[in-house]
């Protein structure tokens, strides 16, 4: 009916524009130009809200969100945009942190909560875990969010934290809040000592594919007794993005809502029959050996050891916050920013950064020595953990923040993965022709030399010496400034001996 009656004011109107423009003499011309012009800009309007309202009417407003989401990639919008106060005044007694989530259909998106003690171990919290799924052709937008509240006994010396996990079912709807859904935790400070626990600031707006995940940092804890040690740090979720797995109880135009202990149980059982790369490491065994800066320079090197799994390494990159009020920054061009990222694979053992020249020499130094501090405890870095090594403040106000991500090696399969956990194979450095006086080498490499192929070409002949070994080989440009190696997926191989 409504388009029935749109469509004969259209009409109308068009009438009633040809009869002044053709009766009218100038008058009517100025009349029915008088009339065109807003009548056009209704009709536009018309069709804009139309338009709008046809793309976001399965997941509510936000047209880039549902595009994004129709495209098959999760969206989190972070549901406290503004960052807080990095040392909040007085005792917290109750603070938040979450995010509005849209999911497509036929997906699965998980968060696992953990807790960073004061020896750096991470617990588990599976009370705290929350899980959306959704069934062919449903969705999903809406809120989940993790609490905390305050509870201290008559002396003050007890603190006693309460933490639960909430979330809404759709449309606002909050998910009934059970027993198990939340936990406690029971802090010992002496007496004038503080322990407060903060939210953190978020990316606004992280947007994931099927089979990815991502970790995230949403509360730290500040005051003299973290400073003292033997307290929690930091809490922290695992996220993840999976196509819906069998045994996933969500129907077809439906979604499927848990948190707590419940949430957990069905992670543990649809995870444990349908993760294929189960086998896989999840984490790097990490130790930082030393931080330098080399003299005269703004170059921050991190030397550590890790353990041989070729399927994970780390994404070091960089960032830089504006000042607040005046948004000052460093000049546009001299210094590198997040997208320059460069590839630390399973054989380097630097990472760098590169502070902006508007820093001195003097503040590189303590930016190291802040990182040795920070950075000496770590042990076991999860893949898709964000390693926050520094945040080098400048006298301006502007912040550069030092970063690397854990992730996959790219361009490596699940399969080359499985095949890359076979025992690792070092290859000894012949001495110059003697290639005989090694002792029994899995594995031989020698470059041929041959005018012919030119200075832009390079050939390597490789053999395999024993049966039943792989060998994986990565092609990387290294910074010979600052050590730093990018891996170019694109140009590694592997080489496998078969039985006999």
């Amino acid at each position: 009916v409504v388009g029935v009656v749109g469509l004969s004011i259209v009409l109308g109107v068009v009438a009633l524009l040809v009869v002044l423009v053709r009766k009218g003499g100038t008058a009517g011309k100025v009349v029915a130009l008088v009339v065109a012009v807003p009548f056009l800009l209704l009709v536009l309007g018309v069709a804009a809200l139309l338009m709008y309202t046809r793309v976001a009417s399965d997941f509510g407003p936000g047209v880039g969100l549902v595009r994004l989401s129709q495209a098959d990639q999760m969206v989190l919008e972070s549901s406290y945009p503004v960052p807080p106060q990095q040392h909040p005044p007085g005792e917290v007694q109750q603070t938040q942190n979450g995010f509005r989530l849209t999911l497509p259909a036929a997906r699965l998106a998980t968060f696992e909560f953990s807790i960073r003690q004061a020896d750096d171990t991470w617990q588990p919290v599976p009370s705290l875990t929350a899980l959306v799924a959704t069934g062919e052709g449903g969705g999903y937008r809406d809120s989940l969010w993790w609490t905390l509240r305050r509870g201290n006994d008559a002396s003050g010396t007890n603190q006693l934290w309460f933490w639960t996990v909430s979330a809404n079912e759709s449309g606002g709807r909050p998910l009934p809040q059970l027993a198990d859904h939340g936990t406690n935790f029971t802090h010992h400070v002496t007496h004038g000592e503080t322990l407060d626990w903060w939210q953190l600031a978020v990316p606004p707006r992280i947007a994931m594919t099927p089979g990815t995940q991502q970790t995230l940092t949403l509360f730290r804890t500040f005051g003299t007794a973290t400073a003292r040690g033997g307290h929690p740090k930091e809490a922290r979720i695992r996220i993840r993005c999976e196509p819906l797995p069998a045994g996933v109880p969500v129907s077809a135009g439906q979604h499927l809502v848990q948190a707590g202990l419940a949430a957990h149980a069905l992670l543990e059982k649809v995870l444990s029959a349908t993760n294929a790369a189960a086998a896989i490491p999840q984490n790097i065994e990490f130790k930082v050996l030393r931080v330098e800066n080399p003299p005269g320079t703004r170059d921050i090197l991190l030397h550590f050891e890790r353990d041989k799994t070729p399927a994970l390494g780390f994404e070091v990159w960089q960032d830089v916050t504006p000042s607040d009020g005046l948004r000052k920054q460093p000049q546009p061009g001299t210094y590198r920013d997040w997208q320059v990222k460069t590839w630390a694979g399973v054989n380097d053992r630097v990472l760098g950064w590169t502070l902006p020249q508007e820093f001195t020499e003097a503040e590189a130094r303590a930016a190291a020595k802040d990182i040795a501090k920070r950075a000496k405890n770590w042990r076991e870095l999860e893949d898709g953990h964000l390693c926050e090594f520094a945040t080098v403040t400048h006298r301006d106000g502007w912040k550069y923040h030092l970063l690397a991500n854990v992730k996959r090696q790219p361009g490596l399969s699940n399969s080359l993965q499985a095949e890359a956990l076979a025992p690792n194979i070092t290859t000894p450095q012949p001495a110059p022709n003697s290639p005989k006086q090694i002792t029994e080498p899995l594995a031989l490499f020698a470059p041929v030399i041959d005018p012919s192929l030119g200075d832009l070409s390079y050939r390597l002949v490789s053999t395999l010496v024993k049966p039943r070994h792989v060998v994986l080989a990565e092609v990387a440009l290294v910074d010979d400034r600052i050590s730093t190696a990018h891996t170019i997926s694109q140009l590694g191989f592997y080489l496998a001996s078969a039985d006999g």
